[in-house]
């Protein structure tokens, strides 16, 4: 029994809301409407047609035995007054086709309420009933053994041993694992970098010559003229010109004595012998002695060239008359 609201459509009290033919292989009973007034007393089989009066009606007649509730005689206390069925609590065992579904009392409905399984397909069992749905059908969920969707708490379901369909064990719901944090894998150290080695910078290829030889200069003659060579000494068994006196280059100096220069043989001049005339001249007046030195030094020079010279006379001239004025 199960205090539900009926809707406003409900159909009357009595009519059949699914035939017996239908299920159970066609030996089941005609579910009947408990119409919107509980149809207004009592019948055979309990108060009106209500949920038990349908459990109570197809076990006997099937001859599963007698369905009879304890307590306030209430559905939800069918298992207390039904000792040759087999009650399961919620959650034990995987019910079979033909089981009664039992509904725990609530604080609206005393009571509780009873169904009957017609099928199970995956997640979804199928029932019948009365006083609730005014289909008459009811549907609930199974995960694993465990039930709902009832109007309150699934308190278990009954079994009749003499049923053929057997109750199973409840498949087992893999649960999910508890997370476990999994450490992070740690990071294998890198390989060290091979040591870079230093590059010489790029530079572009510059061809190796061989080095110039230095040469010595090559005088070049002019065309036309000789070359002039450095002055030189007297050549031996030349003549001497007249009034040469023998200076010339790279000859050594006389000594000189006073302010006058000595050219010529110092032992004679020292001795102050002029009797023997000589080619010495001796000079007082310094200006004329530089000037008389350096005609004759280009006599020597030029008696130097070759040995001879055409014509000299013009050197020997300069060379007297310097030593004239040069006299005090």
């Amino acid at each position: 029994m199960v205090a539900t609201e009926q809707p406003a459509d409900a159909a009357a009290c009595g009519q059949v809301l699914i035939s017996g033919q239908e299920w159970l292989g066609g030996a089941g009973v005609d579910v009947m409407s408990n119409g919107d007034d509980g149809c207004g007393g009592l019948i055979a089989a309990g108060r009106g047609y209500q949920c038990g009066e349908l459990a109570h009606r197809l076990y006997a007649q099937l001859g599963w035995g007698v369905v009879s509730a304890g307590g306030n005689r209430g559905a939800a206390y069918i298992p207390e007054g039904s000792p040759g069925l087999e009650f399961n609590p919620n959650g034990t065992v995987v019910p079979a086709v033909g089981d009664l579904i039992i509904e725990s009392a609530t604080a609206s409905n005393p009571f509780g309420h009873v169904s009957v399984i017609v099928s199970l397909r995956g997640g979804v069992i199928t029932a019948y009933e009365q006083n609730g749905a005014s289909s008459g059908v009811h549907e609930y969920r199974i995960v694993g053994a465990v039930l709902t969707g009832g109007y309150g708490d699934v308190r278990g379901t009954m079994h009749a041993p003499a049923n053929p369909n057997r109750p199973s064990a409840p498949v087992p719901v893999p649960m999910p694992a508890p997370a476990v944090a999994t450490p992070a894998p740690r990071p294998e150290p890198a390989a060290p970098a091979p040591p870079v080695r230093p590059q010489p910078p790029a530079t572009s290829a510059v061809p190796i010559t061989e080095p110039v030889p230095i040469t010595e200069p090559v005088p070049t003659a002019t065309p036309g003229l000789a070359p002039t060579p450095g002055p030189a000494g007297p050549t031996p068994g030349a003549p001497r010109r007249k009034g040469s006196p023998e200076i010339g280059v790279g000859s050594p100096q006389p000594a000189s004595s006073g302010d006058g220069i000595i050219v010529g043989d110092q032992d004679q001049a020292a001795s102050g012998s002029a009797s023997e005339p000589n080619d010495s001249v001796s000079v007082a007046n310094p200006q004329k002695s530089a000037e008389l030195a350096a005609v004759m030094a280009l006599d020597e020079a030029l008696t130097g060239v070759g040995g001879a010279v055409a014509d000299d006379a013009w050197v020997d001239s300069l060379v007297d008359a310097l030593a004239e004025t040069a006299d005090p």
